[in-house]
């Protein structure tokens, strides 16, 4: 297990990287709650280190930049969101609530009852420690955050609100590596952050995949399950309403296979996707091509906009080079997420297969996202 808080730790970090030569980057990011009024820069290129970390800088009221986690569970009787944000709510979508401050994590629990709770820690500052790839922070004041581990390959979130009434912790072990949205992690320095061409809104997945376990307490009552986890972040120095029209985004795993989805329309009605795959934790794809995500029933139009009928589920067909065609078929068994007119967002079932292979059966979260723009 990660241990929690490595940012008490950062002078020893910084001295013993001195005194050792060790190469491993390390960069510290304080985020005020209370935003610049200076232009935003956005980072659209990758570099050589720092996947994980805040990617704008000088954050104002029309930018964002949020951490992302998630974790299904194997029965799918329950999920969990988790949500570290640093956005004014003007920088985000029309109908989202203006908390006071840019720094603030939204954290949310259903089962098949419905949602368990939903709870909002906020703060003065978010303090973001990257060492390697991977990013940790903290909401300052409080103790609530989260860790990851250089390589990525493990995160764990805690949380101890009284407040609230919520302890506990979500530990992630990746068994899928981290892409950009057209191309493995690995890949070099130079590679496009954004979702597509000329769109003004990025994308990094850090853990497309996860064995992840939750553990908490809510007043009193426990809340265990585990599943599949998943951690991505967007960011974009425009309002986020502004930058897309519409998407399909979603991950699920079914047998040896772990896939990530993400169908999604600019304003100017331009379609673009990204499509991955790996299988027994190794990359089969990582592209910008070959993805097709539409809903079920045919009937539905795409892109979907704020007046479309929901849909019953998604048919996804992506061109897997040397294996064939996978073909994906997901069912909705809950809906997680409601707001109206801009996203919803469910649990369900999956089936699949590569080609002739075998049907496998597993777990998905996803959404569909629209703007009025």
């Amino acid at each position: 297990m990660i241990q929690p808080w490595p940012l008490l730790l950062i002078p020893l970090l910084a001295v013993l990287r001195t005194a050792t030569g060790a190469s491993v980057p390390i960069s510290i990011d304080v985020i005020p709650g209370t935003t610049s009024s200076s232009p935003s820069v956005a980072q659209f290129s990758s570099l050589s280190s720092g996947f994980d970390a805040p990617k704008v800088k000088s954050l104002n009221s029309t930018s964002f930049d949020w951490w992302y986690f998630d974790v299904v569970s194997s029965d799918l009787d329950y999920s969990l969101v988790v949500v570290f944000f640093t956005a004014d709510a003007t920088g985000l979508w029309t109908g989202t609530t203006d908390v006071g401050t840019a720094d603030y994590v939204a954290i949310s629990v259903t089962s098949t009852d419905g949602a368990l709770f939903n709870v909002g820690v906020l703060a003065e500052e978010l303090i973001v420690v990257t060492i390697g790839d991977g990013s940790s922070g903290i909401l300052d004041g409080t103790l609530t955050g989260w860790t990851g581990s250089p390589d990525m390959s493990q995160y764990e979130i805690l949380v101890d609100d009284p407040v609230s009434g919520l302890q506990g912790t979500v530990s992630f072990q990746s068994i899928a590596p981290a892409h950009f949205p057209c191309a493995p992690a690995t890949a070099p320095a130079g590679q496009p952050l954004n979702l597509g061409d000329n769109f003004e809104l990025g994308w990094l997945n850090a853990v497309p995949d996860a064995n992840a376990v939750v553990d908490f307490d809510f007043n009193g009552t426990k809340v265990q399950f585990s599943g599949s986890g998943y951690h991505d972040k967007n960011w974009g120095a425009k309002p986020m309403y502004t930058a897309v029209k519409a998407w399909y985004w979603g991950h699920a795993r079914f047998g040896p296979y772990s896939l990530v989805w993400f169908d999604f329309v600019a304003p100017d009605g331009t379609e673009q996707a990204s499509n991955y795959l790996a299988r027994d934790g190794e990359i089969m794809t990582s592209t910008c091509s070959g993805l097709s995500v539409r809903a079920i029933p045919e009937s539905i139009i795409f892109p979907p906009t704020p007046a479309s009928d929901p849909p019953q589920g998604f048919t996804i067909t992506a061109d897997i080079e040397g294996e064939g065609v996978l073909e994906v078929q997901v069912t909705h068994k809950q809906e997680i997420t409601q707001e109206t007119g801009t996203s919803l967002r469910w649990i369900g079932s999956v089936t699949g297969k590569l080609g002739n292979g075998t049907v496998y059966e597993g777990t998905a979260l996803y959404e569909q996202f629209t703007f009025a723009t």
